[in-house]
């Protein structure tokens, strides 16, 4: 997933990773795989349907908040 940095800037990047890792989501910064800090994988090879469920389910929650508010 990228996220635009029109929406995004460089504080609401990192504010976005440290609510997602608050909230137990499983993401890897874009950086660990040789792009740019606002690419992220999601994690859930090893999540149950419900797991998977709660972890989608946490996203629009966590990154809505860390929008720039003049986007």
């Amino acid at each position: 997933m990228r996220l635009k940095p029109s929406v995004f800037h460089e504080e609401a990047v990192s504010r976005l990773y440290d609510a997602l890792a608050n909230e137990g989501a499983r993401v890897s910064n874009g950086t660990w795989f040789d792009d740019e800090v606002r690419v992220f994988r999601l994690g859930f090879g090893l999540l149950s349907m419900h797991g998977l469920d709660m972890a989608l389910n946490v996203l629009p929650a966590v990154v809505q908040p860390t929008v720039r508010a003049d986007a």
